[in-house]
């Protein structure tokens, strides 16, 4: 598994409120760990601050290997 996570913080106006930061994974699994995966999923953490005024959370995955990118947004609590 090859991957970066970005993450970023918008608010009301669609804006950016935070730097772009990232991480990477780069690591090899074993069959059964990587069948584990397949079916329950795996978590993640990136670390962000919410900046004054950010309502929306926006995380994307880039697979390195492949170039595949996917992306999901969610609204911030209050």
């Amino acid at each position: 598994m090859n991957l970066s996570l970005y993450g970023c913080v918008l608010g009301a106006n669609g804006k950016n409120l935070t730097r772009n930061p990232h991480d990477e994974v780069d690591r090899a699994f074993d069959a059964g760990t990587y069948q584990q995966i397949l079916v329950k999923g795996m978590m993640l953490p990136i670390d962000l601050e919410v900046p004054p005024g950010g309502n929306q959370l926006r995380r994307a995955v880039l697979d390195n290997k492949t170039g595949f990118i996917g992306t999901v947004s969610d609204p911030l609590g209050q």
